[in-house]
């Protein structure tokens, strides 16, 4: 595996996550029409 394939699925992706599930829960970035609350559908 590449450093950058790793760096991204070990390190950037979890940031990626909650800055992206921070976003739309704070409703800066829209849901898709039709998508459950942003708290429902996050998984732990």
């Amino acid at each position: 595996m590449r450093r950058r394939d790793e760096f991204c699925l070990n390190f950037a992706s979890p940031f990626y996550g909650m800055w992206l599930w921070e976003a739309m829960d704070r409703g800066e970035l829209p849901l898709p029409e039709g998508a459950p609350p942003c708290i429902e559908a996050h998984s732990v």
